[in-house]
């Protein structure tokens, strides 16, 4: 089975626009594939924190609407 539907790339950090791009597309289904992994986030924690952590935090509470 192949599902070739719309989607729509949205900024993990800003809660507001994923926010509208559920509201607005209807959307039932919320895949989160952002991280910053090894290398790059051991290079930059806070900004590893900031995406893991808080950008899981957002899609969490979108999806609570």
């Amino acid at each position: 089975m192949c599902f070739a539907g719309p989607f729509a790339y949205a900024d993990i950090l800003d809660y507001d626009s994923i926010k509208q791009l559920v509201v607005n597309h209807g959307a039932d289904w919320l895949i989160h594939f952002s991280a910053l992994l090894s290398a790059v986030g051991e290079a930059n924690v806070p900004l590893a924190i900031k995406v893991n952590i808080e950008g899981l935090h957002n899609v969490l509470n979108v999806g609570k609407f």
